[in-house]
C-alpha cells in the first residue's frame, strides 16, 4: 500500500492533481467467480437475463470506476510468483466482453481507451499477467515508476 501511495503522489506532482479513488481489496474483498456469475460476466450486457443483472452490480460498478479514471494505478504484493487472488477476483470481475473488451475481425480489442495503467512492482515475476489484463481492456501500459 505504501508503495502505491507514493506513486499516486508521485503522478500528482508530475502531472497535477487527480482525484483518488481507493479501491483497497483487502478491506473490501470482490467476491471470487462461481458458475452463474461466469455465465452472467460472458454474457454480453443486451443478453443479460433478469436473474443476472443483481449478480453483475459489483462488476458494473467496479467497471465504471475504471472507465471514469484517466490513470489506474494497481498495487499488490506477490505471492507464489503470481497476483493475490484478491487482484484476480477484481480483474475477473472487470475484464468483460462488450464492457472492457469485445470481438472483432482481428480478434480482441478493449474498450477502455486511453487509460494509463501503473502497474506499481518492485518484482517483475507478476506484472506480466496483470498488464496483460490491462492489455487486453484496452489500456495503456504506462512507464514503470519506482518510488525512491
Amino acid at each position: 500500500r505504501l508503495i502505491a501511495q507514493e506513486c499516486v503522489e508521485l503522478l500528482q506532482e508530475e502531472s497535477g492533481p487527480h482525484r483518488v479513488i481507493v479501491r483497497d481489496l483487502v478491506r473490501n474483498p470482490v467476491p471470487v467467480l462461481h458458475d452463474g456469475l461466469v455465465q452472467a460476466i460472458r454474457s454480453r450486457p443486451e443478453d443479460l437475463s433478469a436473474e443476472q443483472l443483481p449478480l453483475v452490480a459489483l462488476s458494473d460498478e467496479l467497471i465504471a470506476e475504471l472507465k471514469a479514471a484517466d490513470l489506474i494505478v494497481l498495487g499488490a504484493p506477490m505471492y507464489n510468483w503470481n497476483v493475490p487472488a484478491s487482484l484476480k477476483a477484481y480483474l475477473d470481475q472487470v475484464v468483460r466482453v462488450g464492457k472492457t473488451f469485445d470481438y472483432g475481425p482481428s480478434g480482441p480489442y478493449g474498450l477502455l481507451e486511453a487509460k494509463h495503467f501503473h502497474p506499481e512492482r518492485r518484482a517483475e515475476h507478476d506484472q506480466p499477467y496483470a498488464c496483460n489484463q490491462t492489455d487486453h481492456t484496452g489500456g495503456n501500459r504506462a512507464r514503470r515508476r519506482w518510488p525512491g
